[in-house]
């Protein structure tokens, strides 16, 4: 496909393969951040946190997109562009997931 341009032409008219290319940056309003605040701060009628798990999953997708070169402007605060930026982002937001939930946002097992 990527031999020469004929090829490529062919392959993306013809083939049905789809190209799908990253974005280089994303904006994470601050409405889409009180909806993952939401998510951390809810509780059950036991007082227990009972969405946590959803909460991680989000957070693990806006990890991922970071470790495929996308960088998050989080409006209102800095840009997140590495991991490391994530994590002590992630880390300082939601502190209590990483003592209080079994699956941490880096574990995607």
């Amino acid at each position: 496909m990527l031999e020469n341009q004929q090829n490529f032409e062919l392959a993306v008219e013809k083939s049905g393969i789809e190209i799908q290319i990253p974005r280089q940056d994303y904006l994470l309003s601050s409405e889409r951040l009180r909806e993952l605040d939401g998510l951390y701060e809810e509780r059950g009628p036991d007082g227990r946190p009972n969405s946590w798990g959803i909460l991680v999953e989000e957070l693990r997708e806006i990890r991922r997109a970071v470790e495929a070169g996308v960088v998050i402007n989080i409006e209102c605060e800095r840009a997140i562009r590495s991991w490391q930026n994530f994590y002590d982002w992630a880390h300082g937001r939601y502190h209590m997931l990483e003592d209080g939930f079994d699956q941490w946002i880096g574990d995607d097992n």
